[in-house]
């Protein structure tokens, strides 16, 4: 692998600002190197992804912009050519991405599904026309070509999956941080209930005590005694006899 060659100076300020928003400095450096192989070649990033996969210092988001990055130039290069989608970033996804139609989504599941199915038939009918004619270049390109269109649209393809369940987290993440603050804010204080009187007013609760009329106020002892002392005890025995 040709480490030493000078484009890679130029790579290692894509890697240093692939973190940052300046995007003139990566399309200069990008500029400087694809000098040295051509614009129309892909021997350039294959090269540099070589490169990248010895790399021990980079961190999987940066490795996984720069492999985006690649096939986004792959699709400049006349080798992908259908459309591919831009990735977004957390915000993105939280704003305008969670607001995309659901029948969109069909739709483009639906494409991206059916494209997957003519390119397998395409590589099936290559790989046999390139056992039979095996000298002709132009046959091997385009089966080769076919391959490299089939790995692509399937890295997008798990590049969209993922792209959902990233949304998916980000939506949890979200509730969950609702319910916490829910949780320690605490239920709010109650007012006071406000007393039941039974009895129609103040003044005969104090006098009948609870109001209930069936609840005897005295003893029976206390009874015969209020009745001894007004000199009624004759008439009682006189009642309770008869």
């Amino acid at each position: 692998m040709p480490t030493s060659l000078p484009f890679y100076t130029d790579y290692v300020k894509i890697e240093q600002s692939s973190s940052n928003t300046d995007n003139k400095r990566v399309k200069t450096a990008f500029e400087h190197a694809i000098t040295y192989f051509g614009k129309t070649s892909a021997d350039l990033w294959l090269t540099y992804l070589n490169y990248l996969k010895q790399r021990q210092s980079l961190d999987f988001m940066t490795i996984s912009r720069i492999h985006s990055r690649a096939l986004h130039t792959l699709e400049t290069m006349i080798v992908l050519i259908f459309q591919i989608f831009t990735w977004t970033n957390q915000n993105g996804l939280q704003s305008s991405s969670v607001n995309t139609a659901a029948d969109d989504y069909a739709s483009k599941l639906l494409h991206t599904i059916r494209l997957l199915e003519s390119i397998e038939k395409r590589l099936a009918t290559l790989e046999l026309f390139t056992y039979v004619v095996k000298k002709k270049k132009p046959s091997k390109r385009n089966f080769y070509l076919s391959k490299i269109k089939w790995w692509i649209k399937t890295a997008f393809y798990d590049l969209d999956y993922l792209q959902d369940e990233l949304r998916v987290l980000l939506q949890h993440q979200s509730i969950e941080s609702t319910t916490d603050e829910e949780i320690h804010r605490g239920s709010p204080a109650s007012r006071p209930m406000k007393p039941l009187i039974i009895t129609r007013d103040l003044s005969q609760s104090k006098v009948f005590s609870a109001g209930y009329p069936s609840m005897s106020t005295m003893t029976i002892d206390e009874f015969y005694e209020s009745f001894s002392q007004r000199g009624l005890r004759v008439w009682v025995w006189i009642l309770i006899v008869t």
